[in-house]
């Protein structure tokens, strides 16, 4: 019986600190800008090879992981006579981790690689309730160049990538 006092204000304790806690810091889900292929035939499409490399190590170092992407878990969204986007269903670490590393893409079918590094994320929280939430990428180097993005809800969140 006297050891109950102390289990209440302990309980009491726990129940302040979850309810302090302020939901609106934090960070809503982060999606990486669409890669859009322009002029590569489907032969040259039909798989992807992914390496994912340590934030800043550069690319001569062993990669932290290889993924093969196959024709089956490739969705192809087609937004223009000879523009596709390819997405990778089965290996959503690059749609929702992009910021995290640095990226070797590349269409073997092609002899094609793409290199992604310095990915700076902007991170956003939740405003209103009603609207859309998105953190994205603001800068990053792709294939030696700089892109900027000022948002994530534009046509302009997309990284063409010319055969």
């Amino acid at each position: 019986m006297k050891r109950f006092p102390f289990y209440l204000v302990a309980v009491i304790v726990v129940i302040n600190f979850f309810n302090s806690c302020d939901k609106s810091k934090q960070y809503c889900a982060f999606v990486a800008p669409q890669m859009v292929y322009v002029g590569f035939d489907e032969s040259e499409r039909d798989t992807i090879v992914i390496r994912r490399f340590t934030k800043g190590g550069g690319f001569s170092v062993k990669p932290l992981d290889t993924f093969l992407v196959s024709k089956a878990n490739i969705h192809n969204t087609i937004i223009g006579q000879d523009s596709i986007i390819l997405s990778p269903l089965n290996y959503t670490q690059l749609r929702d981790y992009f910021y995290g590393n640095d990226w070797l893409v590349v269409l073997p079918g092609a002899k094609h690689i793409d290199t992604f590094s310095n990915i700076e994320p902007r991170f956003t929280t939740q405003t209103e309730a009603s609207t859309v939430c998105q953190s994205f990428a603001k800068a990053m180097i792709a294939n030696g160049k700089v892109v900027t993005y000022s948002q994530w809800l534009t046509d302009t969140y997309k990284y063409y990538i010319n055969k």
